[in-house]
């Protein structure tokens, strides 16, 4: 047995390359690189040469006009389009690579003109194949102007992590126009990593093009390239034949349409790891003015759609005229491994080569081959489609390449009934260049829908991300004036909308217009996203004295929209649409343009609204979602008059900051689940004004956010606690409460309201096991339980309990004078509810039509307007005999009873 650190580069680099198809097992001899705590594994002066890899399209270059010692620093200007533009220390880049288990220390010194904050993080796999961003390691020191600032950054990579993938420095706030310079960067061991066996490698295929008439069939090529077999002194790798590739002019630069594509004769079993090797080229002949390229990847069995699957997940760049390798490892395939593209990882001209060669191919397994179990489908579960078909459409997503998956279409068929395209009709993959469009994976998606009797939602026409850069800006990279973006508009609209015409039913015009806020807007146009490329061309020539501003793309996108396709209904689509100041503002833009489109001399269907409906993209964690603000959120937006989609529903367990890669325990997918049936109540209480439901992927594993099991399907197809929560959620609930009571049972009337009124935190038991169900409620009893329904968060247990939701009470005009431990009367229960009502802002449903007790007349004048109100919303419906019975009490089991159907009614 041999035993070696994990700091030796991958063992596939050490291996000769062989004949095709060549198959054998390779004993592991090579000796593990010695290091030794303390040692530098990373140094740079920055004096001759710079030795970190650009991240996030920032511009750096060698400085000699500031350093702290000698004559050179780096110079890093970062763009403020994202928060991780920057430079970064590429782990596999380094001789003695970071491994799990290793403990290490960053220092480097920076400097910038001006007073900023930089961000510096560490970036690897977690255990189970997920990106992590600052979690294992971050920093965000102050510089001060004009002063070199130290940095320091000690950060341990837990052992179950699966790699590290860099340490970047980046502009964290998104800061426009900062210039930063770093010098002395240097990175030491300060613990070493576990001892571990290296995993036997098991050379399985190599490749290196030289006889074309064996290969010719395995290698195909996407849309806007063309590849030959090249033959000649030296263009190879390490020999005269290399594949060439070369972009066909006028095609699309998208990464997906210019990729090699490597099917295998025989697809390699699921169980394993494999390793890919191969060697990218791109010359200077044909890639005249691109000194930089983005760099190379491979993307594993055509999932584009997953990032644990498009490797290597820090790409780098590949500069013209210098082979470089791309050497990865694989998830656990739980699938065959059928296909590997070999791409470039841009979607822009001027940084994706228009030659380029791949060559020296190897595929190895890693390790022994494991059981897997293969994941099915049950199909004899209740169809969720079936089950709210009479009240709103229930979607998922599709990317093309699944379309030939019988099963999953079978699955489809089953639960869903409309289907949104995850990807592939957004506009960085329709449109390259200025009058080039392709449809091809789009019109895959719309032609299986339509093969399989389900609708399409179109997403997204306008976005500041994921878009095709001709629209905004030119050939330089500035923006457009603000007519060439229109203009662009209404061609990009007018083509995609037009091309799909008749066959999708609604779109998103647009996407996430929104950026940042705190305080309820009074304008919706003060918290929209300055930064958008959209926004900054359309105020590039904005003419203040007419009204004009950036703003304005939003309404020009939904007019372009109606006129290229009048019969699709057209969502404006947000995420964090339950934060206050943004539901205000989707609400206030929806209003504000509807009502401007009703003299709008373009308008020809008077009586439709522009904006007729805003989407909930619905992203939420287990740990900070609050289905209150939900309901809220929907309940704003019916007052603006529009339909309501949910348009990609998922809740990983977790937070944005502590996210969750396990399995889900049981009690975790329970706490998930609840939530899910919360919102399916809330959904159902707004089925009138909701058309749709669409979940963001099918299983936990195929999910973008797949490391906190967001979904109601885990890896082997099966359904979770979450599913049976959507499926019946007020059943759920109940059967999932646990209750503590001794007096209150499955068979009692009350069951449910208790539970409900339990979970929600409305109302406490009065012993350790006892509930009290028949125990009248008194007046303070009452204001606390209000109190809480309310969402207010002080105390309310504990000998004082009732002090501060009497004040509550008394201050907001709800209850004025009162005995607290005196029993409350029905009547008065009404009075109370409908003074909370008027503080509060909220309604209840009310009837043309007035019911009159048997006991009228015993009822109290200025409580009738109250108790009719109750009568109309189903809140309190009297007793036997038409009674109401004003001066009656209400028992505990009562009151839960009132709470339910109040918090329900509201």
């Amino acid at each position: 047995m041999i035993i070696r650190y994990h700091w030796k580069r991958s063992i596939a680099r050490l291996l000769v390359i062989m004949m095709v198809l060549t198959l054998f097992t390779v004993a592991l001899t090579v000796n593990a690189v010695s290091a030794e705590v303390g040692d530098t594994i990373y140094y740079e002066g920055f004096e001759t040469d710079n030795t970190l890899q650009q991240n996030g399209d920032a511009t750096i270059t060698l400085a000699n006009d500031l350093s702290v010692e000698g004559s050179g620093s780096l110079k890093v200007t970062p763009t403020a389009d994202n928060n991780y533009s920057g430079v970064a220390i590429r782990n596999d880049s380094l001789d003695t690579p970071m491994l799990p288990g290793g403990k290490y220390k960053l220092t480097a010194k920076a400097y910038s003109a001006k007073d900023a904050k930089l961000g510096v993080r560490v970036e690897t796999r977690d255990s189970s194949g997920g990106d992590t961003y600052g979690s294992v390691g971050s920093v965000k020191p102050t510089l001060t102007a004009g002063q070199w600032v130290d940095i320091a950054l000690d950060f341990d990579v837990p052992e179950d992590h699966k790699s590290v993938t860099s340490i970047v420095f980046h502009n964290d706030d998104s800061i426009p126009g900062l210039t930063f310079y770093l010098d002395e960067v240097m990175l030491q061991i300060t613990a070493l990593p576990a001892p571990v066996e290296e995993k036997e490698i098991t050379k399985l295929l190599s490749f290196t093009f030289d006889d074309k008439a064996v290969q010719d069939s395995l290698f195909t090529v996407a849309v806007a390239s063309e590849i030959e077999w090249a033959g000649s002194s030296g263009v190879g790798k390490s020999d005269d034949t290399a594949l060439k590739v070369t972009h066909i002019d006028g095609r699309s630069y998208t990464s997906a349409d210019n990729a090699v594509r490597l099917t295998l004769a025989e697809p390699l079993p699921a169980g394993g790891v494999y390793n890919v090797s191969v060697w990218f080229y791109a010359p200077v002949a044909g890639n005249e003015g691109k000194d930089t390229l983005t760099g190379p990847g491979v993307v594993i069995n055509n999932q584009y759609a997953l990032n644990e699957f498009k490797l290597p997940s820090n790409f780098g760049t590949l500069p013209v005229g210098e082979w470089k390798q791309v050497n990865i490892n694989t998830p656990f395939m739980e699938t065959p491994l059928n296909t590997i593209d070999f791409r470039l990882v841009v979607n822009d001209k001027e940084r994706h080569a228009d030659v380029w060669f791949i060559d020296d191919i190897e595929i190895s397994q890693v390790g022994e081959l494991e059981e897997v179990i293969v994941p099915e489908w049950d199909l004899k579960l209740s169809s969720i489609a079936d089950i709210y078909k009479d009240s709103f459409l229930i979607g998922n997503i599709m990317n093309s390449n699944q379309t030939t998956d019988a099963e999953n279409t079978a699955m489809y068929k089953h639960h869903y009934s409309v289907v949104t395209a995850e990807n592939d009709m957004k506009p960085q993959y329709l449109s390259s260049a200025k009058g080039v469009y392709n449809y091809a994976n789009a019109d895959t998606i719309v032609g299986w829908a339509q093969d399989n009797g389900i609708k399409v939602h179109g997403h997204t026409l306008v976005w500041h991300s994921q878009s095709a850069r001709w629209l905004t800006s030119d050939a330089e990279g500035k923006a457009v004036t603000r007519a060439e973006a229109k203009s662009n508009m209404e061609e990009y609209i007018s083509n995609v909308a037009g091309h799909f015409k008749g066959k999708v039913y609604s779109w998103d015009v647009v996407n996430e217009a929104f950026d940042g806020g705190s305080i309820i807007p009074e304008d919706w146009k003060t918290v929209l996203r300055k930064d958008s490329p959209w926004y900054i061309a359309y105020e590039n020539g904005a003419d203040a004295s007419k009204g004009e501003s950036g703003a304005d793309y939003i309404y020009d996108a939904f007019v372009f929209a109606r006129q290229a396709d009048n019969e699709a209904i057209l969502y404006y689509n947000d995420y964090n649409e339950n934060d206050p100041w943004k539901r205000e503002a989707m609400a206030l833009m929806a209003e504000e343009l509807n009502e401007k489109w009703k003299t709008d001399q373009r308008n020809t269907q008077p009586d439709r609204l522009l904006v007729e409906g805003l989407g909930m993209q619905s992203h939420y964690w287990t740990d900070n979602l609050d289905v209150d603000t939900v309901d809220a959120a929907i309940a704003r937006f019916v007052k603006a008059g529009v339909k309501i989609s949910i348009t990609e529903l998922d809740i990983p367990y977790g937070s944005y900051s502590n996210q969750h890669s396990a399995p889900l325990t049981k009690d975790e997918e329970i706490a998930q689940a609840k939530l899910y049936a919360q919102l399916f109540n809330t959904y159902n209480k707004y089925a009138q004004n909701i058309e749709r439901i669409t979940f963001w992927g099918k299983a936990d594993p195929q999910s973008w956010r797949a490391k906190g099991s967001p979904l109601l399907f885990n890896k082997a197809y099966a359904a979770k606690e979450s599913y049976f929560a959507v499926v019946d959620p007020e059943g759920y609930l109940l059967s999932s409460w646990k209750n503590p009571y001794n007096d209150v049972a499955a068979s009692d009337w009350f069951y449910k309201y208790v539970a409900y009124a339990s979970e929600k935190g409305l109302i406490y038991g009065t012993g350790a096991a006892a509930f009290s169900p028949t125990s009248d409620v008194t007046w303070s009893q009452f204001l606390a339980m209000l109190y809480r329904l309310d969402g207010q968060t002080g105390e309310t247990r504990g000998k004082r309990w009732n002090l501060a939701s009497d004040s509550w009470a008394k201050d907001n005009g709800i209850a004025d004078s009162f005995s607290s431990d005196q029993p409350l009367s029905r009547q008065d229960m009404a009075v109370i509810v409908e003074k909370y009502l008027s503080y509060s802002g909220k309604t209840l449903p009310a009837s043309d039509e007035k019911h009159t007790y048997a006991d009228d007349a015993s009822i109290a004048e200025e409580a009738k307007p109250a108790v009719n109100l109750l009568y109309d919303a189903g809140v309190m419906t009297g007793k036997s005999n038409n009674m109401f019975d004003p001066t009656g009490y209400t028992n505990r089991a009562e009151m839960a009873g009132v709470l339910y159907r109040l918090a329900e009614a509201i």
